[in-house]
This record gives structure tokens, sequence and C-alpha cells, in this order.
């Protein structure tokens, strides 16, 4: 009949309804299916922040229970994502990019609740302050050797969790951020277990199990900057011994005794940089490399008292009231009390209240020691909080105000991979570190504020254009004591600079291979030193920083493109650094 179609064109229209079904029930069973499995990964996610905060509360037994909730919502979600027909569906090119990734992310979640979390939970059982010190005095380095298995079993696990996740080119954004973020804290997580693993491996030696161990304390001064910080302004010597410590001896940098000229090679490049004066104690840390000061310090100690000591343990005052906030309230001397919270301002500002005159060096040297015994043996008691004590040393190593050093090969290779062992980083990434010593023999810089502002252009034929804009106030009242103010001179007899003026010498640390293009200060053309440290340019210059007056320089370069994030290191002094980084896409 005309008009009517042929039976093998409605078998073809048949086909082509009952497939597109099929598609569209399929994909419907994915997204009914898909949906279900992210309420079980949010489900996890939100208990394992749960589990998280019992963890670092000491609540094992809750944690166990909570860590059973999220091992059952991964297990569903993983269950979900791999069922026959999602299979198929991740099979489809393209198409199946995104249930792919989805499929990856239920995975990895997985393989983090069953193989990850309970390995760790373990080793944090073990690993609570309560349990790894019995005493104020002792560590139990057994416990810490326990949990090197356990340790190393999540880090694989970690790996294998890693490798499940799966990006592609035609992803939901809300699944491609989910892909970010899980990648996101897998890293981080992985960061956290490597660095748990490396405490294990390092502490047991670096306390003693295999023979005594003596280490130089340098108590640093932040009032007064320096590279890795600030000037000694005490040092003292810990012993360790199969994981008990003792304090020998505590004293004022007065009684170190200064060389010569350095009392060892560290190269050419930081000999143009710094010259003889690191053989001087108060000059011996101009460098932010800590290893260079702590081979110094170690070199300085054996020619003065003939002893070579195993390592340097650095800290400095606003570590010091992190880690005073442990302990039990203290009064070394009537009339001073130190807490968490007066503990830095007092021995940053305080103390040259109570002794303002030059001429009072030796009480002001006495009455810090004394403070300085008080405190450390206060931290070595049994009633001192160990959860606060280890939280407020993570801190102080996260700001790069506690720093280690081993004079044993293989264990300052592994400090060398962490934040305690504060290298200047030597790899081919966008950097910036502003690094001050203090110019004028004063503490003004407790007054100092800083900020710093990393721009990037655009990538271009493999470089780039970069700006470094320094702003660097003095904030100091007026009326301050003659010790804090200081008698700095600029060597003219016409004009003196006003009084509380400040003198800086400013080295600037770049990207492996950037060029300079252009300097200012304050908007004039700027004459900068050029020079070299573990392969980072090196740009020098020194300014005079009035009261109440903002220097500012800009310095312009072309340095080598990176895919790398680009990073500010931040120099420990008493007032943090304002840092700010704006940063062209790179991916060439």
């Amino acid at each position: 009949m005309p008009g009517r179609p042929s039976l093998s064109r409605r078998r073809s229209t048949f086909v082509c309804l009952a497939v597109l079904a099929i598609v569209l029930a399929t994909f419907g069973w994915v997204a009914v299916r898909g949906m279900s499995a992210r309420d079980r990964l949010e489900s996890a996610r939100t208990q394992t922040k749960q589990l998280r905060t019992q963890i670092l509360g000491g609540d094992i037994v809750a944690a166990r229970r909570t860590l059973g909730r999220v091992q059952a919502d991964t297990s569903r979600a993983r269950g979900i994502t791999d069922d026959p027909v999602w299979r198929l569906v991740r099979s489809i090119p393209l198409l199946g990019d995104t249930p792919r990734a989805v499929s990856g992310i239920a995975a990895a979640s997985d393989i983090v609740s069953q193989s990850v979390l309970p390995p760790l939970l373990t080793a944090a059982d073990v690993l609570t302050p309560a349990e790894l010190r019995p005493s104020g005095s002792r560590i139990d380095v057994e416990k810490l050797r326990r949990t090197q298995p356990h340790l190393d079993q999540a880090l694989a696990s970690i790996t294998l969790a890693r490798g499940s996740i799966s990006d592609g080119a035609w992803l939901l954004p809300q699944v491609r951020q989910g892909v970010q973020e899980a990648d996101r804290s897998l890293r981080q997580l992985m960061g956290v277990t490597r660095s748990a693993t490396r405490a294990t491996r390092l502490l047991p030696p670096m306390l003693g199990t295999g023979g005594v161990r003596r280490y130089l304390v340098a108590i640093q001064n932040p009032a007064e900057s320096r590279g890795t910080g600030g000037l000694i302004g005490a040092y003292g010597v810990l012993e360790a011994r199969d994981g008990s410590l003792r304090l020998l001896r505590l004293g004022p940098n007065s009684d170190l005794r200064n060389a010569s000229r350095l009392p060892l090679d560290l190269g050419e490049n930081y000999h143009s940089l710094y010259g003889d004066d690191p053989a001087i104690w108060l000059n011996s840390n101009l460098s932010p490399h800590f290893p260079y000061a702590a081979q110094i310090w170690l070199a300085l100690w054996r020619l003065q008292f003939s002893e070579q000591l195993d390592g340097v343990i650095a800290t400095d005052a606003v570590a010091l009231g992190y880690l005073v906030a442990a302990a039990p309230s203290l009064e070394p001397v009537k009339g001073v009390r130190l807490t968490g919270e007066t503990t830095a301002d007092f021995l940053t500002r305080g103390i040259y209240e109570r002794f303002p005159e030059p001429s009072q060096n030796d009480l002001r040297d006495r009455f810090l020691t004394r403070i300085g015994a008080v405190a450390v043996r206060g931290l070595l008691r049994t009633d001192t909080d160990a959860r606060e004590l280890l939280k407020g040393t993570i801190r102080a190593v996260a700001e790069g105000r506690l720093a280690v050093f081993s004079n044993h090969p293989a264990e300052q290779a592994i400090l060398r991979q962490t934040r305690a062992g504060r290298l200047l980083p030597r790899e081919n990434r966008a950097f910036v570190s502003v690094v001050v010593n203090n110019g004028a023999r004063n503490k003004l810089d407790v007054y100092l504020d800083r900020t710093v502002r990393y721009t990037l252009g655009p990538c271009v034929r493999g470089k780039r254009n970069t700006r470094i804009e320094i702003a660097l106030t003095n904030v100091s009242p007026s009326g301050l004591p003659a010790y804090v103010v200081g008698d700095f001179k600029d060597g003219s007899t016409r004009d003196d600079p006003p009084v509380g003026t400040n003198r800086l010498l400013v080295y600037v640390f770049v990207t492996p291979g950037a060029a300079l293009t252009g300097a200012t200060l304050d908007g004039e053309p700027l004459d900068v030193r050029f020079g070299t440290e573990r392969r980072h340019p090196v740009f020098l210059f020194q300014l005079d920083l009035p009261p109440h007056r903002v220097r500012r320089t800009v310095l312009e370069l072309v340095e080598p493109a990176g895919v790398d994030p680009p990073q500010i290191a931040e120099q420990p002094l008493v007032r943090s650094q304002r840092s700010v980084i704006r940063a062209s896409i790179c991916s060439d």
C-alpha cells in the first residue's frame, strides 16, 4: 500500500528504538548507581574526618568502631561501581571516561580504608604520646621500632591506591574535581606516612640505642635576625642514652670562643657570599641552609672543647613558647612566669626591659641561662602534657623553628628529606626566599614586618617573566631600651640616621637558571651583588630602615618555565612573613 513503511524499515526502526532504550537504560542504571556510590563515598569521607579527630584525641577504641563504618561504606561504593553493567560502560572509549574515573575513586577509597587505615591505626595506638613517653625524660624507642612494619604496609597500599585513580578527556566537572581531590588527599596521606616512617627509623639511633649520643642545642634569638632565624643567644648539650634524655650543660653565647677563620671549607660560592664572618659564633648562621650552620657550630665546638658532638638541635624563642605550653607554669625567677603565651615575648622583648643597658650583658646572660635551664628541665618533667608537647614540636618544625642535623651520614640522609632538616632546596622549580641578616647589632627585628609578592607571567618557549616585590617595614615604637635600639651609625659625621633605624642585609634566593633584568628600591635603580648558593642565584643588597618606614624593593627576572607549583620559603622570625603568589598556568 502506498505510503506504508516496508516490513524491513519497521524492523530497523524497532531495532534502533530497542538499542536506544537499552543504551538509555544502561546509562540510567549507571547514573542511579553512581549517585548511590557518591552518597557512600561522602559518608565515608565524613566518617574519616571523625576518625582523624578520634585518633588525634587518643580514643583508639572509638576510632576502630568508626573505621568499621568507613570500610562498609567504601566496600559498598566499590561494589556498586564494579558490576557487569558498569564494567561494560567504562570500557567504551571516551564515554566510559567518567564511569572509569568514578570506579577509580571508589577503588582507591576502599584500598585506603581496608589496607591503609588499619595499619596506621595500629601504629597510632603504639605511637600515642603517653605510650611513647613513659616518663618525662625517656622515650620508648622499642615501640618506635615496632611500628615500622605497619607504616611500611600502609605506604605500599597508598601507592596501590594512587595507581587506581583514573583521569580522562571526557569527565564531568564534578568528577574531575573528585579525581583531583582524591589524588591530593592521597599525596597528603603519603607525605604524613612517609614522615612517620622516617621518624621511626631515625629516632632510635639518634636517641642512643646504639651508644650514647650528645647534641649541641642552639637557642636562637630572632630579635636579631640571621639566615636560619636568629643569632645564637644560648647553647646547651643534650645527652641521649637508650631513649633517656639529660641536659648536661647550658650557657650563654659569651661562653663560646670564635675562630680567626672558617674552620671548614664550604666552597667558593659560600665564601663569596659570607666571607669569614661565619667563623664568629654570632655570624655562624648567615646562610638559610641549616646544615651549613650546624657543620660550622660543630667545627667551632670541636676547636674549643676538643669534643666531637653527634649533631645539632636548633630552636628559637618562639618555638620554646610552643613547647612550654605543654609544661606546668614555670617560674624560673621571682616575678617571671613562663607560659605558652608569655615565653616568646619575654625572651625577645621583656628581657631587655628588665636589663635595658648594654653594660648589663653579664646579668642578662646569667638570667637567660637560668630561664633556659628551668624551661628545658620543665619540658623533661613527667607531668608535662606529652600530647601538647608533640603538637608544639610539630608546629615548630612546620614553621622552621626547630631544626636537626646529624653528624652520622645515614641519619643525615634521612633528615635531608624532612622539614626538620631545613635545607635550601636544589630542585628546578619556581622559588623565592627573602632572607635578612641584621647589620646594626640591635634587637629591632622583633618589629620587622615583611611582605613578599611573587608574580609569574605566562610561559613562552620555555621562559617566563617574573616579578618579586618585597616590602619591609620597621614598626618599632619610640622609647625602646638602648640595648634594643643599638648605637647604629652610618659612618657619616653629618647625617646620622634617626634613632631606631635598622640596617638589614637582604639576600634574595631565586629559581635556578633565573636572570635579573631590573631592580629598584623605592622606585629608584638598585645596585645588587650577585652570588650563588646550592644552584640558586642570590641577589644581595643593603638597606636602612628608619622607624615607621616602608622600603619597597622590586626585582624583575626571566626564569625557566616549569609546571611544578611555585614556592616562597619563609625565614622564621618573630613576626610571620606575608607571602603572596600569583601565577599563570604553565603547561610547557
